[in-house]
């Protein structure tokens, strides 16, 4: 284990300081609009994905300075900084923690995400392994991945577990809920996440430390977010990304908390590693995480990337996150275990509101993927989960959904051709593609949004391409894949 960081504390300040601060970041329209304006990017995340391995842009601007000091981490010259910046700003990073003693080193990122200022430790870097205990930055692709996941609107009691510099709490606290609570096992992420509060002005957010529940116990909550250590390791070095041989060893404790704090229609999000082993799927190993009561819970998992074990291992040494020999072991370990893949992606939990079947369902991501969608695809499989809901589509009006594709595949046989089935495939939610009977494509046809379920239906039976008279509950049981892919709306 790399030993914790002492020698630099977590920022600081007087609420007459952070009220400054605050004043001086808004001057310099330091948020998240300004920064990807100044830089030319759509989104706060892309800067670490689009820099160059050395952010060595040319300083002509207040905003350079902010950049390259509390973004890219990069130290400079302390006379251009105090030509650019308005004055006794470096004085004022310095007393609140953000630049080092004396010098215009930084000591902590500071960055605006989400309507947020957050701050957190100094970019990890390979040749500078930081601490154990590092505060990771949310800036990052994949803290823009976890906070895509979760919906901007209000509840009453939101909760962040591996809460890191608490950036989902605060997200939820100042997009509506009434209360939000962010914990995490070591005391260098709590106190950055208390500074964040403090620095945003939000009151109505808890810091605890302690091992995942444990800080909350007797508590339940609308919203549970967790972006935990994910990385498979056989040797734990950093709180903040190693997950155990498996990478799971936090996502299971996670998952299995789920029963004892989520509310009734409360959700779950996860955004993290779990794995195809030994047959089994993993969003079917995470429904049985959940325990007896699992049938009172609906399971999604949206890919966004899945790898062989031997092609992550690869990855590993590519990354300098391990040596070749290293990469060996961790591979014959996870071979040993049994996994096919390792799954990175949403994994979303709802708990039932009322009493019905649940759902697993599993979904390839795209580039188009965010809240939104996700809990379109919630809402729809639930909506179709319930047969006592769902018969009602009877009389609905169905059409195809938008860019929805449909292939008719024909066979030479005997002379001439003869159609031997349908495929219809749309991109957007997500990325299906279902095949059917070669009548589907006439189906697709007649769905115009003006017959019901049932005029297509009496018009199949019409037309000779099915049995006479399907019962309904039978035909909307083969319409449900096509309506929770998409392909199909029903009006």
């Amino acid at each position: 284990m790399i030993s914790a960081r002492a020698e630099t504390p977590p920022p600081q300040g007087s609420a007459e300081e952070l009220a400054a601060l605050r004043s001086l970041l808004l001057q310099l329209d330091y948020t998240e609009e300004g920064v990807c304006r100044h830089l030319g990017i759509r989104n706060i995340f892309e800067f670490q994905e689009k820099r160059p391995p050395n952010y060595t842009a040319e300083i002509h601007a207040a905003m350079d300075v902010m950049v390259r000091l509390f973004i890219a981490t990069i130290p400079v010259e302390q006379s251009l900084a105090e030509k650019l910046l308005p004055p006794q700003s470096l004085e004022l990073f310095r007393r609140t923690g953000f630049l080092k003693p004396d010098s215009c080193d930084p000591a902590a990122m500071l960055y605006p995400v989400r309507g947020l200022w957050l701050a957190s430790d100094v970019l990890w870097k390979p040749d500078d392994p930081g601490s154990a205990d590092l505060v990771f930055s949310a800036m990052t692709t994949i803290g823009g991945e976890y906070l895509n996941s979760l919906p901007p609107t209000p509840c009453e009691a939101f909760l962040e577990l591996c809460g890191g510099s608490g950036v989902a709490a605060l997200a939820a606290a100042r997009e509506g809920a009434s209360h939000t609570w962010s914990c995490d096992i070591t005391e260098r992420s709590t106190r950055f996440a208390e500074f964040n509060a403090r620095l945003n002005e939000l009151r109505n957010v808890t810091c605890l430390q302690g091992d995942m529940y444990q800080p909350v116990a007797g508590l339940s909550f609308d919203r549970i977010a967790v972006h935990p250590p994910y990385l498979p390791k056989l040797e734990t070095k950093y709180v903040f990304r190693d997950g155990g041989e498996d990478g799971e060893q936090i996502v299971r404790a996670a998952i299995a908390g789920v029963p004892a704090f989520l509310r009734p229609g409360g959700t779950f999000y996860l955004t993290g590693l779990t794995s195809d082993r030994n047959g089994k799927r993993a969003e079917q190993r995470i429904r049985e995480l959940l325990g007896e009561g699992h049938a009172d819970f609906d399971v999604a998992l949206v890919v966004i990337k899945s790898m062989a074990p031997a092609d992550y291992c690869l990855f590993e040494v590519a990354e300098s996150r391990a040596t070749p020999e290293e990469a060996s072991a961790l591979e014959k370990r996870l071979l040993a275990l049994e996994i096919e893949q390792l799954v990175y992606g949403w994994c979303i939990i709802r708990r039932h509101a009322i009493k019905r079947d649940p759902f697993t369902a599993r979904r390839p991501s795209n580039d188009r993927v965010g809240w939104r969608e996700l809990s379109w695809l919630i809402e729809t499989e639930a909506l179709w989960s319930d047969s006592a809901v769902y018969a009602g589509a009877w009389d609905t009006h169905p059409l195809p959904g938008p860019n929805v594709e449909c292939f008719v595949t024909r066979r030479y046989s005997g002379g001439g051709w003869k159609d031997i089935s349908c495929t219809m495939r749309t991109e957007y939610p997500f990325k299906v593609e279902i095949s059917g009977p070669p009548w589907l494509a006439h189906m697709a046809e007649i769905c115009d949004g003006r017959r019901t379920v049932g005029d297509v239906a009496q018009m199949l039976v019409d037309g000779g391409l099915i049995g006479a008279n399907p019962p309904p509950m039978e035909f909307l049981r083969f319409l449900r894949p096509f309506a929770t892919a998409g392909l199909f709306r029903f009006q």
